[in-house]
């Protein structure tokens, strides 16, 4: 697979170590690796991993020679994750012990958040101030002001993708939540949904990471603070619309607008202002294939779940 001018035939093998390999974006990411030729090295607490990497509590780590190590690991991105210790650990304590032993020929690939701004300027750049105001978006933050303090400025990059949806998310997100009522036939109360974000598609981003790193690999001058999001913002309650029109048997009465007050402190509108993303390659699918590869999989999951009950 090429990216301009760099392909895997010209740059020889491409190694990673993936952290966070089963995690949501993780999920995407090991597999637009894969698909790109590029050899994954997962590290983590899951007995499949080919590391033992717990970022809750990180030793020695002896990884093999690699090109990359990308870290896709997170913790706090969903209601449930609130622990404050864990937070800190996973998201910023536990991956600066990691990127202090790397190789010295290995780049650290940080994704981050559009959390890490300051959301109330609401039109977003990489210039863009970080001020982040969730314990989320400081943990984040941190690691991402580590790396830039390292002596060896060209060894990292911090991607920062925007709304992500699609396939594994994790089913209290709102996306699943919508989707799930629908296929489950429960209702769900929510706010009025008039809150815009910059939604994309977790694939779309995951193939363009990959393509970014082969290309990385070749001109290590890249940008090395990247947005991703389409710079177009939307309100929850128009993507539900459109989500709504697609849904198998869809009925309108098991969302309930405006039952729910919008959670503290919430941002009402921020997204993806810069282009920068758009001239290193970024392609998103049409918007209705984006819905309908994620209707499809909670369907399916859920169509799953009911049969295995039953036997």
């Amino acid at each position: 697979m090429g990216f301009g001018y760099c392909t895997l035939e010209n740059l020889g093998v491409i190694r990673v170590v993936l952290l966070g390999a089963t995690g949501f974006f993780g999920r995407h990411l090991a597999h637009s690796l894969r698909h790109a030729g590029v050899d994954i090295i997962t590290a983590g607490r899951g007995p499949n991993s080919d590391i033992s990497l717990d970022l809750s509590n990180v030793g020695m780590v002896h990884f093999p020679d690699v090109d990359f190590v990308i870290n896709a690991a997170a913790y706090g991105v969903v209601r449930h994750q609130q622990n404050l210790e864990t937070m800190m650990q996973v998201n910023y304590l536990g991956p600066a012990k990691v990127a202090q032993q790397i190789p010295a020929g290995t780049r650290w690939i940080q994704i981050g958040t559009a959390f890490e701004y300051d959301l109330d300027v609401q039109a977003l750049s990489e210039t863009t101030r970080c001020v982040p105001k969730t314990s989320y978006g400081i943990s984040k933050w941190l690691m991402s002001h580590y790396l830039e303090t390292l002596p060896d400025a060209d060894r990292w990059a911090v991607i920062r993708p925007f709304a992500m949806f699609g396939p594994y998310e994790e089913e209290s997100k709102l996306i699943p939540l919508l989707i799930l009522s629908q296929a489950r036939g429960e209702s769900v109360a929510l706010s009025a949904g008039t809150q815009e974000r910059d939604y994309v598609y977790v694939g779309d981003v995951a193939d363009w990471l990959a393509r970014y790193i082969i290309r990385l690999k070749a001109d290590p001058t890249l940008p090395q603070i990247v947005n991703v999001g389409g710079g177009n913002p939307i309100s929850l309650r128009w993507f539900a619309d459109q989500t709504g029109s697609r849904v198998p048997g869809y009925k309108a009465g098991l969302w309930r607008w405006g039952e729910l007050s919008s959670r503290p402190n919430e941002p009402d509108r921020f997204y993806n202002a810069s282009r920068l993303v758009n001239t290193l390659g970024f392609v998103q699918r049409p918007f209705s294939e984006s819905i309908r590869l994620t209707i499809d999989y909670y369907f399916k999951a859920t169509k799953n779940f009911e049969k295995g009950k039953s036997q």
